[in-house]
Parts: C-alpha cells; structure tokens; sequence
C-alpha cells in the first residue's frame, strides 16, 4: 500500500501540472486584452483549473504527511504521465494534441487516478481497523480524492465549446531571446518549490517550518512569472526535475 501511495503521489503532481497549465491555457486571471479569457465562460473554466489545481496540492501534501508518519520519505518527484483504462499514457503537462482534446483528456485522467485510490480504498476497509490507522482511512476511504466530480465546474463552463473559442496561450517554444529568458525564469522557479517542498515534509516542525515559508514565497513569484509568460501566449515549462 506504501509503495503505490508513492506511486499515487507522483501522479498527484502530475495533476497540479496539469491543472496549471490549463489556467494559463486559459487565459488564468489576466483581462482579455491582456491575453485573458475571451468569455465568461472561459474564465469561469480558468477560474475552475486554478481551484482544482490548489484542491491538488493539499492532495499532494495529505499523501506525503501520511508517507512521512509511516517512515518514508516525502515524495515530491512528478509523474511524466498518467495510464489511462484504456492503456493509453497522456503525457504531462498537455502537449498542443491534449489542449484541442481537453474535456475527452481530462476525463480519463481522473478516471484513472480514482481508480488507483479505489483500489487502495478496498484494501484499507480490510487492513486498517484500529484507531491508530484512522489517518489512512480518512485518505483513502472516509474522505478520498474524487478527481472525476472535480471536474464538474470544468466541463460545465467549457462544454459544447471549441478549443479555439477558449484556449488562449499554447506555445511552449520561445520566439526570442526575452521569450527564452522568462521560460528558464519560470522553469527555475518551478525547481526551486520543489526541492523547498521536499524540505517542508521533515518530521522536526522547527525545521521544516522555513521550507513552508519560502515554498511559499516561491508560489507567488511563480504565479508572477505564468502571468508574465501568459500575456506573450506562452505556457509554463515545467521541466522535469
């Protein structure tokens, strides 16, 4: 169960790559002239990725608590993709083909994380009965991820709609020097969150409590950084760490 709640962790970062990069696909926060949402309905499904991207995070951080009190490392490395039912491996983050297949994509990719935590679900019913095991029942069974019903805002919002009616900033290739410039920028940042988020799982509160403070700070300057790239119709790279 450990080793695939590791495995589950890995898919959980994909999820907030993912999610992330849809917001600023979708134009996140920004004006429309600025490179935002064209319609109500696409800053409504912006507005959507960005929820469903922090409600990843605290996903992420209840895997790695659970890891951490059970004597294994955080895990903070990320998925390249994710295995659909059908076998199928959707790259992560969403290449040009997944973003003019969103909805269809989005759904086999909570389809197939649900399905892993519903096979661990069955097992901790069996396994964990004692007090002592009630934090692996609230993670897996009494209050377990449900990513497909997360995904209502999102499909409602950008239902019947065309990709290119709602997709705003797809390129992930540099057309100059600046352009080059603020995706290493942004590439760096996302390195950085996630090496000071390993720290932040250490077992000694005093210790781990610094790494909080500046993956934090990180966050926002990130969230700076996709504005900036947004604005020019760029996507964040998320390189692989």
């Amino acid at each position: 169960m450990l080793n695939e709640l590791e495995v589950l962790a890995t898919m959980e970062h994909a999820l907030i790559v993912e999610n992330l990069s849809i917001a600023c696909a979708l134009g996140i926060d920004l004006d429309a002239p600025d490179g935002g949402p064209m319609t109500d309905r696409g800053r409504d499904a912006a507005s959507a990725a960005s929820a469903q991207a922090i409600s990843e995070m605290f996903h992420l951080k209840r895997i790695n608590r659970a890891l951490v009190a059970s004597g294994r490392p955080a895990r903070m490395d990320r998925a390249d993709g994710v295995t659909t039912a059908s076998g199928q491996v959707l790259p992560v983050p969403p290449d040009q083909a997944g973003l003019d297949r969103l909805l269809e994509r989005e759904r086999s990719l909570a389809a197939a994380v649900d399905a892993r935590y519903t096979g661990l679900a069955a097992v901790a019913t069996t396994v964990f009965e004692d007090k002592e095991r009630q934090t692996w029942r609230d993670l897996l069974v009494d209050n377990a991820p449900n990513h497909f019903d997360d995904l209502a805002g999102l499909l409602t919002a950008l239902d019947g709609m065309a990709p290119a009616d709602f997709l705003r900033a797809t390129r992930r290739t540099a057309n100059n020097g600046f352009e080059q410039r603020m995706l290493e920028m942004s590439g760096r940042i996302y390195g950085m969150i996630v090496h000071t988020l390993q720290g932040s799982f250490d077992p000694d509160f005093a210790t781990a409590a610094p790494f909080r403070e500046m993956a934090t700070a990180l966050m926002t300057l990130m969230d700076e950084s996709n504005h900036l790239l947004v604005q020019q119709g760029l996507l964040p790279p998320f390189p692989p760490i």
